[in-house]
């Protein structure tokens, strides 16, 4: 028997078994989606921007056009008035002469810049044309993507299914196993003298220690939770309390001052009172100044009884939050003593468990042993003597009466006994299954059954998680208490605490951190196989379509091109690109073809400054030249046989 529990609330669970629908902006796949939306959107801004550039190039190079036109009318103007001018002084010729020199040189550098302004137009349109291809190669790899990932999906989806058809075929060997178990009990059941209602209690009372389990195990973990929130609370405590000492001492400090200005006036008015009458004519300073040291002792006096006021207020405060903070630490350490011993009596009971679960097995395998030797003894051969005496009456002649009445007793007395054998297998299977019910919810007497599961099963996962996850939180927990008790000798000591986090909860940050980081190395390197894949199709497809195999150096600036067409020799034909930066660079022909396309080289690179027309030319010259050509017509056929 296998017993399944239910899924724990601890531990993570995987992707796959979330359940999330392929729409959730959850899912992985949508998540895959989204990202390489937002990929797209970045490729179609900047292809906006080139655009943007590619119009404000066109609009400079029509400037440049027009100024070009204007400079050629006042050339020509220039040039008739030059021609006016020659027949005149020799002087007038020079300067027209430098003139022209000046105009000459003037045309030539607007020609180079408006050739520049070309060139650069040139460039802008290869690279939004680039932008372009980047474009669509992104938005085929994100449709690919996207198929590969409902590959795996549909994969997953096989997975699930082919679990399910084994999880039914081994729910079917249960219960195959289960009604051999079940004849087992029968018959045990029929030679023991145990009733069945001392099993149902035994059950019951197996079930209700089971429970109570649970349920002190549920309490334990909302102790913790609690334990956890009356640490935060301790901790906003011990900052309050250091925030009223330092008020107090503040407040002392200004209660100091009060009690010094106190004490000189209480001096200068018995200096007052001590000192005889002044004459006459100072009486009058003598009360006004009488009266402003009054005034300023009233003042002194009621500052000093506010201040006092609010010194033993903060005391007050002080003293109660400190008395707070000793009652929260002792209630702490109360409760983390009871959750221990609670623990350690969990773990004594779940040891009692399984030696009982031992012994019940061994209890259980001698029984079964005694019940095949009873079996093999007694009631088999019993109950095949009833059935061959059944077999022999009902096959006889029915219209004959039996000959002995003792026999005819003794076949009515059989029928009797064994339908109430078989009544009461029915009653008896009623109740196995019963008990089959509740020891499959867990409901079971450890001294007579013994549950088995695989060591893999998704309870023995469940446990392993509750156990690792109770000893994690039993090592932060021990450690919390130790820096509670180290922050409170540091509060009753007068001096502050560095490092506030405890060195469990940090390194279970860091594993969580490791894990991550697993999890992201894992993505970038198929990601980077997925590339590799990609970019060796892309290059396969241009070879076919183009016929231009495509090879880039290590050094990531130089790019080799070579012609399905050409002979893999020194005969044949290489081009090599090489760009240190930005869009101009070098081309280097290869090979013994390259010495027939001096004249294509010239005509389509140095003049026009193409190097598709120049690839176009130099693959039609090759495909003449080889059987291919030569047999679809670009040869004469006289040529051929000649040949």
């Amino acid at each position: 028997m296998s017993e399944y529990g239910s899924p724990s609330p601890l531990g993570k669970r995987k992707v796959d078994d979330s359940h999330l629908s392929q729409d959730s902006p959850l899912h992985p796949t949508r998540r895959s989606l989204i990202r390489l939306q937002l990929d797209n959107t970045s490729l179609e801004t900047e292809v906006l921007a080139l655009r943007t550039r590619a119009a404000q190039l066109e609009t400079t190079l029509q400037a440049k056009t027009t100024e070009n036109a204007r400079l050629s009318r006042e050339h020509s103007e220039i040039s008739r008035a030059w021609l006016d001018v020659v027949r005149g002084d020799e002087s007038v010729r020079k300067e027209v002469e430098e003139e022209k020199a000046k105009l000459k040189i003037m045309e030539r550098e607007w020609m180079g810049k408006i050739k520049k302004s070309e060139e650069a137009k040139y460039a802008v349109q290869a690279r939004l044309e680039s932008a372009e291809r980047d474009r669509q190669r992104e938005k085929e790899e994100a449709a690919k993507h996207q198929d590969i990932l409902r590959r795996q999906l549909e994969q997953k989806e096989r997975e699930v299914d082919t679990l399910r058809d084994v999880q039914a075929r081994t729910r079917a060997l249960e219960e195959q196993l289960e009604v051999k178990d079940r004849q087992l009990e029968d018959v045990r059941s029929l030679l023991s003298d145990r009733p069945a209602d001392d099993l149902r209690t035994e059950l019951k009372r197996q079930s209700t220690l089971l429970t109570t389990l649970e349920r002190t195990n549920a309490q334990l973990s909302r102790e913790c939770q609690d334990l956890r929130l009356r640490r935060d609370q301790v901790e906003s405590l011990q900052s309050e309390v250091k925030t009223l000492a330092r008020r107090a001492q503040v407040a002392e400090e200004k209660l100091a001052v009060v009690n010094q200005q106190l004490d000189q006036s209480r001096r200068e008015m018995d200096t007052l009172t001590m000192t005889p009458d002044e004459p006459s004519d100072d009486s009058t300073m003598s009360v006004s100044d009488a009266l402003s040291l009054r005034h300023k002792y009233t003042t002194i006096a009621a500052a000093h009884s506010s201040c006092a006021s609010r010194l033993a207020q903060l005391s007050s405060t002080n003293v109660e939050l400190g008395e707070r903070l000793k009652e929260v630490s002792r209630e702490s350490l109360i409760r983390i003593g009871e959750i221990e011993n609670r623990l350690e009596t969990c773990e004594r009971d779940l040891r009692w468990e399984r030696s009982t679960r031992d012994t019940g097995d061994r209890k259980l395998r001698l029984a079964r042993e005694e019940l095949e030797l009873l079996r093999a003894a007694n009631r088999t051969a019993e109950v095949e003597e009833y059935r061959r005496m059944i077999d022999a009456f009902q096959n006889g002649d029915g219209q004959l009466a039996p000959a002995n009445p003792a026999t005819q007793d003794a076949l009515d007395a059989a029928n009797a006994t064994l339908e109430a054998q078989a009544a009461q297998l029915a009653n008896l299977e009623r109740d196995l299954a019963d008990a089959e019910l509740r020891v499959g919810s867990g409901e079971y007497n450890t001294k007579i059954w013994r549950c088995v599961e695989f060591a893999d099963s998704p309870a023995a996962r469940d446990h392993a998680i509750r156990k690792e996850t109770l000893e994690k939180l039993r090592g932060e927990n021990g450690a919390l208490v130790e820096r509670i008790k180290e922050l409170e000798g540091r509060v009753g000591g007068g001096s502050t605490g560095h490092g506030m986090v405890p060195r469990e909860t940090y390194d279970r940050l860091k594993e969580e951190f490791e894990e991550k980081e697993r999890s992201h190395d894992k993505r970038l390197l198929r990601l980077k196989e997925i590339f590799g894949m990609k970019s060796k199709e892309f290059l396969e497809a241009v070879f076919s379509l183009l016929g231009w195999r495509i090879k880039f150096d290590a050094n990531g600036h130089d790019v080799r091109l070579s012609s399905m067409y050409a002979p893999r020799n020194k005969h044949g034909l290489t081009l090599k690109f090489s760009s240190q930066g930005g869009h101009f660079g070098t081309m280097q022909m290869l090979g013994g073809m390259a010495k027939g396309l001096g004249d294509v080289r010239t005509y389509w690179v140095e003049q026009r400054q193409s190097i598709p027309g120049f690839l176009a030319q130099v693959t039609l010259e090759m495909f003449e030249k080889t059987t291919f050509g030569r047999a679809a017509g670009y040869v004469p056929v006289d040529e051929l046989e000649d040949e």
